[in-house]
Parts: C-alpha cells; structure tokens; sequence
C-alpha cells in the first residue's frame, strides 16, 4: 500500500471524527485540545543522517530550539459505540543548526463498534507515529535533540468479532483481524491476518474454571517472505481453598518458522502447571513451572503491600525472538512487525532464552510517591548467528520521587543507570540519564513546566554512526501549556 495514500486516508478519518464530534448532535462526545509551547537548551545538538556534529575539540556543539505541540483528544462512550482517538504534531526549530528541525505527529484511533445484532460488532485500530529510535538495545536514547534514527511507522487494522454465551456458565467469542503495518524507508512493510475463537467456563459451583483457545495466524512482508503460526492451548483453574487455585496449561505450537535454519525447532508441546493465592491480606503470590520447546521454563512473583509501602519480586524464564516478546502467535505477529530500537525487524531473528529478575518497591504518602525497581537479564541464544557468539547479559535500576509541594506545583525526579553487554560487538556501555522537573498550575487551564535532563553514556567501542559511542548531553526546557476544555 503507498504510504502516502495510507497517511491521508488516516487524516481523512481523524478528520471525519472531529467533524461528528463537533456536531450539536454528537452530545455524547468529549473533545479535549492542548497546545504546549517550550524553548530547549542544549550542550550537545546530537546526531544527524548518523554523525555528529562538531564545532570544537570536544565534540559537542549547543543549541537553543523552540518547539509547538498541540494536541487534540476525542473520545466517546455509548451503548453500541464507544471511540479513543488522539492526534498531536510536535514542530521544532533550532537557532543555529536548522537542518535540524523535527516535525514529528501523532495519530491514535481505537475504535469498538457493536451492530444492532445484538453481541456482533468490529473494532477498528488505526495510527501515524514518527519517533527517534535507538539501534543499541534502546537505551541510551537522548532528548529531543537525537533525530539521526528517525523513523514513521503507520498501521491500520479491522477485527469483526461475534460473541455468545451458552447458559449461564459459559461464554465465547470468534473474531478475524487484518492488518496493515508500513514503515517509511525500511522496507518492512507488512500485513497480517487472524483467526481466533476462545470459550470458558466454570464449573461444580466455581470451583472449576476451563478455557479454550485456537489462534491462526499470518505475516506477509512486502519483500514475499511469509509467516504461519498456530497455537491450540487448553486452560484450567481450581480454586482449592478461597485463597488458593490451582492453575495449569497445556497447548500445541505449530508455525513454518523451522522451516528457516536461521531459527530452528520453535514449535512443539508445552505444558506448565502451578499455584497462585493470597498469604493473609496483604500478599499475592503466583508459581508455575512447565516445558515449551526450549526446556524448562519456570515463572515465580510475590507482591506485598502494608500499609504505604509495597514490595515486588519476579523471576521469568521465557522463549523470546530478538524483538523481546515471548514465543506465540499473538506476540511473533507483533515482533515481526515491531519497528523500535533493536525490534527492527531483520533476517535474522534469533531466538534466545530471557532470564529475567527484578525487585520493585513503591511507597505513596498523601503528597509524595517514590518508587525503585532494579533488574538483571541475561539472554542465552539458541538459534541464528548470535548462537555463537557470547551472550546478552546486564541490568540496572530505576528511581523516580514525585512531591507534591502545593495544590498548584509538584516536583519530579527520576533516574536511571544501565548496563549490558552487546552480543555481536562485545561492548558494554553504561547509560545514566537523570531527570528533574517541576509544574506549576498557572491560572485555571494553563500550566508552567520547567525540566532538567542529564544524558551520558561511557562504552568501550567509540563508533559514532552506530551510537555506541561515548556521549554526554545536559537539557533544560521551559515550556507552557493551555488545556482549552
């Protein structure tokens, strides 16, 4: 499909919407516009087509840039038809480098339509979206001011659905989806088709819940390559006590994925089994252990909240592709379109076993929020040119504190700090990127923002066009909004 045609269908429709919802008929319909003006700082202009630009020893070179964003949010919910849908452009001028300038928009549809068929309706899913990517494990990604990885990514999709109960303990639903996604100058582009049918049911008063489910699935690139992917899977639960269920899986896997030497064997049975309760009132726990086609697989969270702290731990084993999603047709559809960071889809997509470990805690006071997450994952790759070569492994964590200091301001902080080893270059960068902002309400619909960022990666390979290279960037941005509604 031309992507141009593709885009101004896409405007047509938003177009349509906001025309019916500023009808006087459309009573039901909430419309929200924004405009957010700002002027950025920055030490260190960035990328462009790949390079830096230079201007002195250091390599680094600052700039002033001044950016407009409105926005513009309409929903509406009724009986039969309920709708979401955004759009907002983000134009942005810099003072000395004006090769710089970004004109990035967004457009978001969603939208769940019920015939008067009682139980039969469609959804509809359309979207623009132009961002800056990060080609190194997304991180390290920097302010407004990194635009060499820019990228539009456009996709629409159309899901009729049918839904039915058989008495009163079991429910199911048929639907088909078909999509199109398009990415500008990747040559990526792709569409896609689904048939999918579930039912549950309970049982012996509740205490028995079963589940079916039967996916087919399909992936066309515009280059001819195709993707077929199955999965039949058979749920079950029975709660044991008013605490405790037991829970369990068991399923098939079939796809022409094997066919291709670069992945190997992703099919095959699976099966897991497990638990998952409450230990009084305050903590919730789930443990399952099972088998897919790579080997064990184990999965175990507890969460606890007392009082205003709450505390998290999980641990996953899971089949993933080099797009990050775990192994099934739902996600392999998604990974296989997917156009961030290193998610590009590409000839080579490997499959790896993600051991992934977290620790979590949030504490909210009536005025104050502070959370901190801390992570490790190390990825073994079973298939594809990274099997021999070593690993992905690294980790990291996350801080952010949010305080209210009056009804009209609030200050912000949040902190992160990363660090990985890449597979096929064997480098290590380290990220650090620490943020602190404050908002002020400034008469009833307006507000002031005021922003601090700091941006820095330290790596062994000092390759620039690939953005592994070493970089250090401070930001500070003064901006005003107004919400017209």
């Amino acid at each position: 499909m031309n992507h141009h045609l593709h885009a101004r269908a896409l405007r047509t429709v938003f177009a349509a919407t906001l025309a019916l919802a500023c009808s006087p008929a459309a009573a039901q319909w909430d419309v929200r516009p924004s405009i957010f003006t700002s002027v950025l700082y920055t030490d260190n202009v960035g990328f462009r087509n790949g390079l830096f630009l230079f201007d002195d020893d250091s390599g680094q070179t600052d700039d002033i840039s001044y950016a407009v964003t409105p926005r513009i949010a309409i929903s509406r919910e009724g009986a039969r038809w309920n709708l979401e849908s955004t759009y907002q452009v983000q134009v942005r001028r810099f003072v000395e480098f004006d090769e710089n300038r970004e004109n990035l928009q967004n457009f978001q549809l969603e939208s769940d339509y019920q015939l008067l068929i009682d139980r039969v309706g469609f959804l509809v899913n359309a979207g623009i979206e132009q961002f800056v990517i990060d080609r190194q494990l997304g991180i390290g990604g920097t302010t407004a001011n990194r635009i060499a990885n820019l990228t539009e990514f456009r996709n629409a999709a159309i899901e009729p659905y049918y839904t039915f109960d058989i008495g009163s303990n079991t429910s199911g639903r048929l639907s088909y989806r078909r999509g199109e996604n398009e990415v500008e100058g990747q040559g990526f582009d792709s569409s896609n088709e689904q048939i999918r049918a579930t039912i549950n049911t309970s049982l012996a008063g509740g205490r028995w819940t079963l589940g079916g489910t039967f996916t087919d699935s399909g992936v066309e690139f515009e280059t001819g390559r195709e993707v077929s992917l199955q999965r039949i899977a058979l749920d079950g639960a029975y709660r044991l006590t008013p605490r405790t269920q037991i829970v369990m899986q068991v399923g098939q896997d079939s796809n022409d994925i094997g066919s291709d030497s670069v992945f190997g064997d992703v099919e095959g049975t699976f099966w897991m089994a497990g638990v998952r309760g409450k230990v009084g009132a305050a903590t919730d726990y789930e443990l399952r252990a099972g088998r897919q086609f790579f080997g064990n697989s184990i999965f175990a969270s507890v969460e606890r909240t007392r009082g205003r702290l709450t505390l998290s731990f999980s641990y996953q084993e899971q089949a993933n592709t080099f797009g990050g999603g775990a192994i099934s047709p739902q996600a392999l559809i998604a990974l296989t379109t997917d156009v961030r960071g290193i998610d590009l889809p590409n000839a080579t997509q490997d499959v790896f076993i993600s051991n992934l470990l977290s620790f979590g805690m949030a504490y909210t006071r009536p005025r104050s929020t502070l959370s901190f997450n801390i992570f490790n994952d190390n990825r073994e790759f079973l298939s594809g040119q990274d099997a021999l070569q070593q690993d992905d492994r690294g980790g990291g964590l996350q801080l952010s504190y949010s305080l209210e200091l009056s009804p009209e301001s609030r200050l912000r902080f949040s902190g992160t700090y990363q660090r990985f080893t890449i597979r096929r270059t064997q480098d290590e960068p380290e990220d650090i990127r620490v943020e602190l902002g404050w908002r002020r309400s400034v008469l009833e619909r307006a507000y002031m923002d005021l922003r601090f960022v700091h941006n820095q990666r330290q790596s062994i390979t000092s390759t620039q066009i690939t953005g592994s290279g070493n970089f250090d960037e401070n930001t500070v941005e003064l901006g005003f909004g107004y919400e017209f509604w």
